[in-house]
């Protein structure tokens, strides 16, 4: 299956793309997908945005398909064929309902 990963501000400069195109087997989950970008992107991308022990840092927000993971399954929440996972950097200020803006 492919998904697409959507990147912004500090990762978009590390990853040198807006928008990463990623295939992988079936049943992948947000999880899973943050640990291809890692290992896609080596040590620079993984110190950004993951903490010591391994999880995202909780100032990070994902979005599937413009819906927050945290209204789904957290970060076990699985990916679909053409689905588009989003990053978004810490913010200051406003909503997520200001984030749809970006989609």
């Amino acid at each position: 299956m492919k998904f697409k990963v959507k990147v912004f501000a500090t990762i978009r400069e590390i990853t040198k793309a807006k928008e990463i195109e990623l295939e992988s087997k079936d049943n992948i989950t947000v999880s899973d997908a943050i640990k291809l970008l890692n290992q896609k992107y080596g040590d620079k991308l993984a110190n950004y945005l993951m903490e010591k022990n391994g999880k995202p840092k909780p100032a990070f927000i994902f979005m599937v398909n413009g819906v927050s993971i945290n209204e789904l399954k957290g970060l076990d929440t699985p990916l679909r064929d053409k689905d588009v996972l989003a990053i978004l950097p810490p913010v200051a200020g406003g909503s997520l309902h200001t984030l749809h803006l970006f989609f």
